[in-house]
């Protein structure tokens, strides 16, 4: 190869030539030995032109090789950004062929948003300004977007080529915070109560605050690199994360039940979390914010406190229903005491009758037949004192109307009080009665009784006596019939006696207290001594009578 002088002196000859001056016929041969030297040099830069233009194409070659496979993704566009030349690494960053790209406009692949600012980086070569550099984003065929960062230099003759270089920033981006920024990051988060976790699109802790890995039972160093649903799986909880990532709107849950695994101790715990997404400027989803606090004391307290005020209703209703029974009950005492004033009134009223009744037909007896009887006889004696004589006639007379009289008084006096109680006992004195009920009225009496006697007192037997007379005095007026029937039983503690009629009976239900107050007699004797009363009956079922009376001598007191 020739040097630089040599070339140098080639190239100036020709207009060295120019100002050769004319050759006399006497230097001709000088002249020929002039040309042939000028041949010669000649040949020499033809030479070295042929192996400038051999270097050329090789560097050419050698450029083109250097520029297809080149990791760095370059275009050459023009001034319509068209795309003029590709090279391999930046067809397949726009997952195209280099021919397929020839004539394409490289600003098509630029995102809209990023339009202006790609446009302003190429006008701003210009001057001394050889490159320019812009952040931006590109979209692909299948919409997938790529965060770039474009070097732009003029290049040709003209000037009015550019030579574009893309380099491939995605990953980069999804590292968003530099080391400072994440240093006041972590800083700032330490300062919260709650639970917080950066993590990035594939869910690997980034950053965590004191507060988490205290609660977690790490370090916080222990964090960083780790994938959340490594350490802690949980398939509802992952597919949320997937969810909040992928459409890049946040979700919150309250009262999130959670268990530690490996750490049984913990049981189940409550969570309120909130699962925010990071975006960058293009939209695009670079990390998720997880910010965590606990609720497992207020759950629990929730829990309680409903366990506890369902207890309380609990408590209320079965309260309130044992006050309602209460109620019902004093409304039926209430019930029971009116109906036994109304009885009371209407006893006293009956007794009251019963006794003036009593009266006035004791009178009526000791006037119309005793008083007659006295009458009579003492007319007989008067007549036998007048004449001063008294026949047997008159002596026999006389002897009948005093047996009248006596037969009379006595009558009285066991309709009001059978003496014979006292010395023949209860058994002797019902019989008395049922021969005295038989020969006034025709009523048969079948009796049956086996009792100790001697176990009563007189309260008890008189009590017995009268509560018998009272039933079948309500036999006579009301059966209907012309039998009866009375049992005495002896019980350990207690004797019964029960009267019983197949008559027509009657409806207890509607008989009124007025009407009554022959059952109701019986009841308040019985109920003196603490015994029972018990009666059966229906509208042509007859009636039964049923006493039980203590061989106890105790009273109760009357109200």
């Amino acid at each position: 190869m020739t040097d630089k002088k040599t070339v140098q002196s080639l190239n100036e000859t020709p207009e060295k030539r120019r100002n050769i001056p004319s050759i006399s016929p006497s230097s001709t041969s000088d002249l020929e030995t002039e040309l042939r030297v000028y041949q010669a040099e000649l040949e020499m830069q033809n030479e070295m032109l042929r192996e400038t233009e051999d270097h050329l194409e090789e560097s050419n070659a050698v450029y083109h090789q250097l520029f297809n496979l080149s990791p760095m993704p370059y275009f050459v566009i023009d001034s319509n950004l068209t795309i003029t030349i590709a090279n391999n690494a930046g067809a397949e960053l726009l997952d195209k062929t280099p021919s397929e790209l020839i004539g394409e406009r490289f600003s098509r692949f630029i995102v809209p948003d990023f339009q202006d600012s790609f446009h302003h980086c190429l006008a701003g070569l210009s001057g001394k300004k050889l490159r320019n550099l812009v952040d931006t984003v590109i979209t692909l065929d299948d919409k997938k977007q790529i965060n770039v960062e474009i070097i732009a230099a003029r290049t040709g003759a003209t000037g009015l080529n550019y030579l574009i270089a893309v380099i491939d920033i995605t990953e980069r981006r999804q590292n968003v915070f530099t080391l400072r920024e994440l240093k006041l990051l972590d800083n700032a988060l330490d300062c919260v109560n709650a639970q917080v976790v950066y993590l990035d699109t594939n869910f690997n802790f980034i950053l965590v605050n004191t507060a988490y890995a205290k609660v977690c039972g790490y370090p916080k160093e222990f964090f960083p690199g780790k994938n959340h649903f490594v350490l802690y799986p949980d398939d509802e909880n992952e597919a949320i994360f997937r969810r909040v990532r992928d459409s890049g709107v946040a979700e919150t849950y309250s009262d999130k039940p959670f268990e530690f695994p490996g750490h049984s101790e913990h049981g189940v715990t409550y969570w309120d979390w909130t699962l925010t997404p990071v975006k960058s400027f293009s939209g695009a989803v670079e990390g998720l914010v997880f910010s965590l606090t606990e609720t497992t004391q207020r759950v629990k307290a929730a829990k309680v406190l409903q366990t506890v005020s369902e207890q309380l209703e609990d408590q209320v209703r079965s309260r309130t229903a044992e006050l309602e029974d209460v109620n019902q009950q004093l409304a039926l005492e209430m019930a029971r005491r009116t109906l036994a004033k109304d009885e009371l009134r209407a006893l006293s009223r009956r007794l009251v009758e019963l006794e003036e009744a009593e009266r006035r037909r004791i009178s009526q007896e000791l006037h119309d037949e005793v008083g007659q009887h006295l009458t009579l006889l003492k007319m007989i004696l008067d007549t036998g004192r007048r004449n001063n004589t008294m026949g047997k006639t008159a002596i026999e007379s006389a002897i009948e109307q005093t047996n009248q009289v006596i037969t009379q008084v006595r009558d009285l006096s066991l309709q009001l009080h059978p003496a014979m109680l006292d010395v023949l006992g209860l058994s002797s004195t019902l019989k008395a009665l049922f021969q005295r009920l038989k020969d006034s009225s025709g009523l048969m009496i079948a009796f049956d009784g086996n009792i100790d006697d001697t176990r009563l007192n007189p309260d008890l037997r008189l009590c017995a006596y009268r509560v018998t007379q009272e039933a079948l005095t309500n036999i006579l007026r009301y059966a209907d019939v012309n039998e009866a029937a009375v049992r005495l039983t002896d019980k350990k503690d207690h004797f019964c006696i029960a009267i019983s009629d197949k008559g027509k009976g009657f409806d207890w239900a509607k008989l009124t207290a007025g009407k009554s107050s022959g059952i109701s007699s019986m009841r308040e004797r019985i109920m003196t001594f603490n015994g029972r009363f018990r009666l059966e009956t229906g509208v042509g079922l007859g009636t039964l009578v049923e006493v039980e009376l203590p061989y106890s001598i105790d009273k109760k007191q009357s109200p």
